[in-house]
């Protein structure tokens, strides 16, 4: 009885499926992305090396102009009014530009992360620095993700 239940389970999913695809990982790799990148000098240094890793030399040429904003506010006090924790804000607004197919638009991606505060100076800088690479990581595979959407959209 249970082996007919198991059998009737299988063959329903085998039958509605979905028809679920997912998207290609390599979109990118037909066009030659050119950042043109304005803000903090960190950022900017990692997001557009990061792009450029991701696109190959060819004659299809986005063209992506972005501002990046970082904001560090205090987000914990301790009793003694210390600051334990920071957070940072990096807000970017893009804007790109395909040559061959003439389409463009633009799109804006947030990124928040906190840091915890250390009694070493040092450690407290290597914290900010390992979160500021996550987050640029984070929004760069964003606007890559935002760019393939938009692109095939169009």
């Amino acid at each position: 009885m249970t082996l007919k239940k198991f059998l009737i389970l299988v063959s329903f999913f085998c039958i509605m499926s979905c028809g679920f695809k997912a998207v290609d990982q390599n979109y990118f790799k037909g066009f030659d992305i050119v950042p043109n990148i304005k803000g903090d000098d960190r950022i900017v240094y990692l997001l557009s090396n990061f792009l450029k890793n991701n696109s190959s030399n060819n004659t299809n040429k986005i063209f992506i102009n972005a501002e990046v904003k970082k904001n560090k506010n205090i987000k914990e006090k301790n009793i003694n009014n210390e600051i334990t924790k920071y957070e940072i804000n990096i807000s970017t607004l893009i804007s790109y530009e395909i040559l061959d197919g003439n389409k463009s638009g633009s799109f804006k991606v947030e990124k928040k992360g906190f840091y915890d505060v250390n009694d070493k100076h040092s450690i407290t800088l290597s914290n900010e620095k390992n979160l500021i690479k996550s987050l640029v990581k984070q929004v760069s595979e964003q606007v890559l993700n935002d760019l393939r959407l938009n692109i095939n959209d169009l």
